[in-house]
């Protein structure tokens, strides 16, 4: 494989590669080193890429993996240096619990808005589907428990089920970017 072949091959994956390395590593500055580190090693190991045993993103996914493993396994033994490890940093209780508050308060108002999306889309179904969905969902109820409890048989409720949830993720879909304003709550 010559140069520009692996450049070329380079240029279409390295963005699968930097989001494989994002969901590994936690620092921004830690995440191109390992992106150059592994693009260095792609570059010199070029002659041993098989296309016969795989793809060329396969290759460097796997070159990647180790440089990670090596990458978090040094960091797991130099804990000073660890970019998860904050023991280092100096708060104060005043601070900390103000953020605290601050965090607990966004996290109930979140779960204020995901409880008004769930229920304006289940307020979408049909009085009789409304009910299953709320006890097998909501409740738990298995599908049995539910013949039991709305009177109707077990070959209803099955191709019902797969209904609803046919109509929850339609409907779930127009709120899926709420926070681009493109829906009315």
């Amino acid at each position: 494989m010559n140069l520009i072949e692996v450049e070329n091959n380079i240029n279409e994956i390295k963005s699968s590669l930097m989001n494989y390395i994002s969901s590994k590593v936690f620092s921004v500055e830690d995440r191109q080193d390992i992106l150059q580190d592994t693009l260095l090693l792609i570059f010199k190991n070029k002659n041993k890429f098989n296309p016969n045993k795989g793809s060329f993103k396969s290759f460097a996914i796997s070159i990647c993996y180790f440089q990670i493993k090596g990458y978090l396994t040094k960091h797991k033994r130099n804990k000073e240096f660890s970019v998860l490890d904050t023991s280092y940093i100096p708060v104060d209780k005043e601070s900390l619990n103000t953020a605290n508050n601050f965090r607990q308060a966004e996290l109930r108002e979140l779960n204020k808005l995901k409880n008004k999306i769930i229920n304006n889309i289940y307020s979408t179904l049909p009085p009789q589907w409304r009910l299953i969905a709320i006890l097998h969902f909501k409740k738990g109820c298995s599908y049995i428990d539910i013949t039991k409890i709305t009177n109707k048989s077990y070959g209803y409720i099955g191709p019902t089920m797969m209904r609803i949830k046919k109509h929850l993720i339609a409907e779930g879909q127009k709120y899926r970017d709420i926070e681009y304003g493109n829906t009315h709550l």
